[in-house]
């Protein structure tokens, strides 16, 4: 595996992808998305998105 498929940040409305509206500081696993094959990822200052 190239990567780890994590998130980190704030989640006022669940944007984060882990099911609640947590703030994360350290990086933290986005289960939703295990198994899932990722061809490509891209990023911005505010996003993170994957391409399945």
């Amino acid at each position: 595996m190239l990567f780890q498929n994590v998130q980190d940040g704030s989640s006022i409305v669940g944007q984060l992808g882990h099911g609640d509206t947590a703030a994360y500081k350290t990086p933290k696993k986005v289960e939703a998305l295990e198994g899932i094959g990722i061809i490509r990822v891209e990023c911005g200052e505010d996003f993170t998105i994957c391409l399945t």
